[in-house]
């Protein structure tokens, strides 16, 4: 084998060899929507977690929700799987959570903090039992009918 064949062997090899590697080894993100409701009513602002319980595992997914709905693109999208799902509300407290000075403001004034509990329940959020499957592109959107009457 000659120097310009060898050359042109080595060259072949590394352009198949970086082909193969420019690629991207993440699990493949899925656009969903959906909507979530507590006690009927559209929840107005909140955050909602897909969190992948599968053996493959994969990335988690968090989004807003904003009149109830939420959506996510194929970019930050959960996996296909199981996944456990977390829903809280956001606007349920009277300032900026990250705001240090309404937070003394109201302190001193009512005496108390002024942290209010979440509206939705912990069940549904910090201790959650809630799962849905997500497999492949989702043509239905998720839907999420939460109750405050819950044990």
């Amino acid at each position: 084998m000659n120097f310009e064949q060898l050359t042109h062997r080595y060259l072949m090899l590394l352009i198949f060899f970086t082909m193969g590697c420019s690629g991207s080894n993440q699990p493949e993100r899925i656009a969903v929507k959906g909507t979530v409701t507590l006690d009927g009513i559209p929840l107005g602002l909140g955050l909602i977690r897909l969190i992948p319980t599968s053996p493959s595992g994969g990335p988690g997914a968090m989004t807003t929700i904003v009149g109830g709905d939420f959506e996510f693109s194929d970019e930050n999208g959960p996996v296909s799987g199981v996944h456990r799902v977390e829903i809280e509300a956001t606007d349920h407290q009277i300032f900026d959570i990250d705001d240090e000075a309404a937070f003394a403001a109201e302190m001193a004034k009512s005496g108390k903090s002024p942290v209010s509990d979440n509206p939705v329940p912990s069940c549904y959020n910090t201790a959650s039992k809630l799962t849905t499957t997500i497999n492949g592109p989702q043509t239905a959107p998720l839907v999420f009918e939460l109750n405050t009457n819950v044990n």
